[in-house]
């Protein structure tokens, strides 16, 4: 039996009111949001969970998944004061972690340089690309890791807007690839959705 009902939105609706209007109880609230949006994905099919936060919630798809995502970092976030900087905490996180894979990328691909052998944890598809811009490029263990090129194709949503966050870049490069490159047809109702996406994920990494 599904909980994504009618009842069960109007307690999510109600909560987002609440975390609007009361800054300090906002991010209470919005890990409330969170972790009842992953029980009912855990029980849900991402069409079905898709289709309630967009017939059922009052706020965007993106703002339910950013949701998801304090939740997941709840143990992160610290006594933030407000949500603004519960989000900021995240990011700090996030950055901190990518710095690391991406050290540990560099470092299996220069083993696999070095010995020809493809070391344990070896990614097929991200230290593989890497891999070939090294031969190309003899100096790419310099090269920050934001100048690699991201199949945004592969992502989920939850990754995808994770991934963009405010970076204006990153939403020009995955629209090409995700709708230009992909023959997708380009309308009004495809641009009004990419672009409310994009803000709204753009505040809240404010």
């Amino acid at each position: 039996m599904t909980i994504l009902t009618g009842e069960f939105a109007k307690e999510l609706n109600g909560l987002h009111a609440s975390a609007n209007v009361s800054a300090k109880r906002a991010v209470s609230e919005a890990l409330t949001i969170g972790e009842k949006l992953l029980i009912a994905k855990k029980s849900s099919n991402d069409v079905e969970l898709r289709n309630f936060m967009d017939d059922k919630l009052e706020f965007s798809r993106s703002v339910a998944y950013r949701y998801m995502e304090l939740y997941t970092y709840r143990d992160q976030i610290g006594e933030s004061e407000n949500i603004f900087n519960a989000y900021k905490a995240i990011a700090s996180v996030k950055k901190d972690q990518k710095q690391i894979e991406y050290q540990k990328s560099a470092d299996r691909i220069r083993e696999y340089k070095e010995t020809g052998v493809k070391p344990e944890g070896y990614k097929k598809n991200t230290d593989e690309r890497r891999a070939q811009k090294a031969v190309q490029n003899p100096s790419w263990e310099n090269v920050p890791g934001e100048n690699i090129r991201i199949d945004y194709t592969r992502l989920n949503a939850p990754e995808l807007l994770q991934e963009l966050g405010d970076n204006a870049q990153k939403w020009a490069q995955a629209f090409i690839q995700i709708v230009v490159e992909q023959g997708k047809t380009i309308d009004e109702g495809l641009m009004i959705g990419w672009f409310a996406n994009a803000i709204e994920t753009a505040k809240m990494t404010v």
